[in-house]
């Protein structure tokens, strides 16, 4: 433990957290990788640029009593850990882009509510992304299909319900009819393929006829909230439709009524009703992820039309108490995704003033042939191809 008076000390941060700063070591320099020579006493050099910075810090955290002082060191140690990295305060080179590189913590007897911390920082720049191919499609798919597995498996672990309680049966039953109404609702206007749409509504009729038995067995409960899922996938062969479909499932259940917790009926119905409700909710943003690889994206504003909804229901899942599993796969999916995305190079719409002129020269004029005309009345809500001018919206691969 080192000596010093506290007063003396400068202050500097890690993430937002303070801290009191006794020394520091910086390394730094070039990347070079040097050359030896057989027989001679030359010696080359590569020059890789230049070495971020390196920092041991030698810090301190101290509390006027034992409470406050585990506060404010529990605080630093959220910060060393955290996935990524932030911003460090240096004391004399001031805001630096920083990642941990490891910490020691020295507490001592001696010295109580104080410590000592020696952290290695190193100075990162902007992220990179990792190069991504289309060869992510498969991985998208296999995490969705997981994810409804691990769905399934929160229901057999969580799902119990004592059926000789009244209430809690009428309740679990009717929400289990809730289900298939919502799916009876969205598949009602889907352009259908005839054959499979049949095998569709047998499985629905099939969950109906069994939902006094369904409801009382996690394990076909689970089983039959499944088949429900893959059924209704099949139905829509445009991906467009099939998205859409499994956006309606959205924040199933939100409109439900407040559960009591105070008796044990109460507590084993809320859970009952959050572990379906959470159930369809993870389900339908599982399938939906994997049914938007399958659309043909034309541009970013495209994309980020399908991407808000998605977002939007994963901000409104990250408030239930999703299982730990589920919530890692959807996160998975989230970022594969987002390479898929990456791989398309979509263009951005930009917009654009025109004096009065054709779809057909414009297009001439920004990409050098007149075979966008469509696009550009499609993109400006143009009829019968006629004058276009003002404010045009146009792609700007160009």
């Amino acid at each position: 433990m080192a000596f010093f008076d506290i007063k003396d000390l400068q202050q500097g941060s890690f993430r937002g957290v303070p801290f009191l700063f006794v020394g520091s070591s910086t390394s730094a320099g070039r990347k070079n990788i040097f050359y030896e020579y057989p027989n001679t006493d030359k010696r080359g050099v590569s020059d890789l640029g230049k070495n971020l910075k390196s920092f041991s810090l030698t810090i301190h955290i101290a509390g006027d009593n034992s409470s406050d002082y585990k506060q404010n060191r529990d605080r630093l140690i959220t910060a060393l850990e955290s996935i990524g990295a932030g911003i460090l305060v240096h004391p004399f080179l001031g805001q630096i882009n920083c990642a941990v590189d490891g910490y020691t913590l020295d507490e001592n007897i001696s010295h109580i509510n104080r410590a000592d911390f020696s952290v290695n920082f190193k100075e990162v720049s902007e992220p990179i992304k990792p190069a991504a191919t289309q060869n992510n499609i498969p991985k998208i798919e296999n995490i969705a299909v997981d994810t409804v597995e691990k769905v399934s498996e929160n229901i057999e672990e969580k799902y119990s319900l004592t059926s000789n309680i009244f209430t809690n049966f009428e309740k679990a039953k009717e929400k289990a009819q809730k289900i298939s109404n919502k799916f009876i609702e969205i598949s009602d206007k889907v352009r259908q393929r005839t054959e499979i749409f049949n095998e569709f509504v047998a499985t629905i009729q099939d969950f109906d006829a069994k939902i006094n038995t369904i409801i009382t067995q996690p394990i076909l409960y689970a089983s039959q909230m499944k088949n429900l899922f893959d059924s209704l996938r099949l139905i829509a062969s445009d991906p467009i439709e099939r998205f859409l479909m499994f956006t309606k499932l959205f924040n199933f259940g939100e409109d439900d009524n407040e559960i009591q917790t105070n008796t044990n009926a109460q507590i084993e119905r809320k859970n009952n009703n959050d572990t379906i409700n959470n159930a369809v909710n993870s389900n339908s943003i599982a399938y939906a992820y994997a049914t938007l690889k399958e659309i043909d994206l034309s541009n970013e504003d495209e994309f980020n039309r399908y991407n808000e909804l998605l977002n939007n229901q994963w901000e409104y899942l990250q408030e239930q108490d999703l299982d730990i599993d589920v919530r890692e796969n959807i996160l998975d999916l989230r970022a594969e995704v987002e390479k898929y995305i990456d791989t398309l190079n979509l263009p951005e719409l930009i917009s654009i003033d025109t004096v009065e002129t054709s779809p057909s020269l414009l297009s001439y004029r920004y990409y050098g042939n007149t075979e966008r005309d469509n696009e550009i009345s499609s993109l400006n809500s143009l009829k019968d191809y006629g004058i276009i001018s003002g404010n045009v919206t146009i792609q700007s691969d160009f």
